[in-house]
């Protein structure tokens, strides 16, 4: 009797928990939902559209754009992130404007360097599409400005306003490019025009939500003093991304075609099934991950970590079986056959990597709460001198499986530097 009464009240208390979770984060894993699905079917239209090369190009051009958003996540989102669960409940809309103005710096900042580096190509005759460059920048501003304040409703528990515009956000755009690919008026330019537009339009649901403004003169000085000591570490790790995990990409348009890139966005789009989890967890396991170290201790929060590697892993575990037994047909299915003829394997060796992707996201959170955001930067050096080492090699041997292969190892250098220093720190 007695063990039937500790299990039901076992079964009450995880039953609770679970009720619980999804209370308190059901709405941000529905956001995600809604971005991962929005982006793959967005991936499927253009790429069907489009055909292997000029898909390949566009993805080559959208490089640009997560670029500047690794600037814009480094400097602004991660640290904001980890940070506002810290804050006095008398500095809480400070510590909002004063991030909102500091996008808004970082944002303009992006804008103008890429403005100026338009005019230096055009000055030294360099053959580039002006019109296609300035879509870029226009896309650019918007997808950021859309995915900053969600981020930043999710942050200050506000999640329904952040679903409610990605749900505006990624509709429109799915339905308006599937509409435009039926009547045959899908391009490169239209899908830049498209993106903008609903992008744009999904920021402006956030105005009349932000809460009151801070117009003190020192709200931005506040914020920098706070975010510094995390940004200054993150900022170059997030450019690093660039000299090492996505060099593979990049480097694979100039050391193989713009059709390569094409194959790995395609692989990635069918691997974003599991963003939800990722992009999930990167918005609620910081912010838990700071509570915890704030209530408790450093030992506990890594105790917490500790527990959503592991879970959060088996899922991508699981994916990267059916990719082994299933790839060329999921491929096949969704994209067609020019894409499974080329695609299977670098499929299979994609999914290995995303169970590294997924790592980094408690790692990294654990980091940033105990402000040791250095480590993660020499993590970074070490992945990138592995990564420049190899890039060449593999891509001109063995093409786009080469380059997810690099992806693979320099994931595994990272996040393997990362886990040695820290059990050195803790094992002193």
């Amino acid at each position: 009797m007695h063990w039937l009464i500790k299990g039901i009240l076992t079964h009450n208390t995880l039953y609770s928990k679970a009720l619980s979770f999804i209370k308190n984060n059901g709405a941000v894993f529905l956001s995600q939902v809604v971005v991962s699905a929005g982006n793959f079917l967005t991936s499927i239209i253009l790429a069907r559209a489009l055909g292997l090369d000029s898909f390949g190009y566009f993805s080559a051009l959208w490089l640009i754009i997560l670029i500047s958003s690794s600037v814009i996540m480094a400097s602004c989102v991660f640290p904001m992130m980890s940070n506002f669960p810290k804050q006095e409940t008398l500095n809480i809309n400070r510590y909002i404007s004063g991030n909102i103005l500091l996008f808004l710096c970082v944002i303009f900042s992006i804008s103008i360097v890429l403005i100026v580096v338009l005019f230096i190509l055009s000055y030294l005759d360099i053959d580039i599409n002006i019109h296609l460059f300035l879509s870029l920048i226009a896309t650019l501003l918007a997808i950021n400005t859309q995915d900053f304040f969600r981020r930043l409703f999710i942050t200050i528990n506000k999640p329904n306003k952040a679903l409610f515009s990605d749900i505006v956000t990624y509709t429109f755009r799915t339905l308006t490019l599937f509409i435009l690919w039926k009547y045959s008026y899908l391009d490169i330019y239209n899908a830049f025009y498209v993106c903008t537009a609903t992008a744009f339009v999904g920021s402006l649901l956030f105005i009349k939500h932000i809460p009151k403004f801070d117009d003190s003169n020192n709200t931005l000085k506040y914020v920098y003093s706070i975010n510094i000591r995390s940004a200054k570490w993150l900022l170059p790790s997030g450019l690093m991304q660039w000299t090492s995990i996505n060099l593979f990409i990049s480097m694979a348009a100039f050391l193989i075609s713009p059709a390569a890139v094409g194959i790995i966005k395609v692989c990635q789009s069918l691997l974003a099934v599991l963003n939800i989890l990722i992009q999930g967890a990167e918005n609620i396991i910081p912010l838990q991950a700071s509570r915890v170290f704030r209530e408790l201790n450093t030992q506990a929060m890594w105790k917490y970590l500790g527990k959503v590697s592991i879970l959060g892993a088996v899922p991508f575990i699981l994916l990267s079986i059916i990719c082994f037994f299933f790839g060329a047909n999921i491929l096949t299915l969704f994209f067609g056959d020019v894409y499974q003829q080329n695609g299977s394997d670098v499929l299979f060796i994609y999914s290995i990597a995303y169970v590294f992707v997924y790592l980094i996201v408690p790692l990294r959170a654990g980091l940033r709460t105990i402000e040791k955001t250095q480590i993660w930067f020499q993590a970074y050096i070490a992945s990138s001198l592995v990564s420049l080492s190899l890039v060449y090699w593999l891509e001109v041997n063995f093409l786009s499986l080469g380059a997810v292969i690099g992806i693979l190892i320099a994931h595994i250098v990272l996040i393997t530097y990362t886990v040695l220093v820290l059990l050195r720190l803790y094992n002193r």
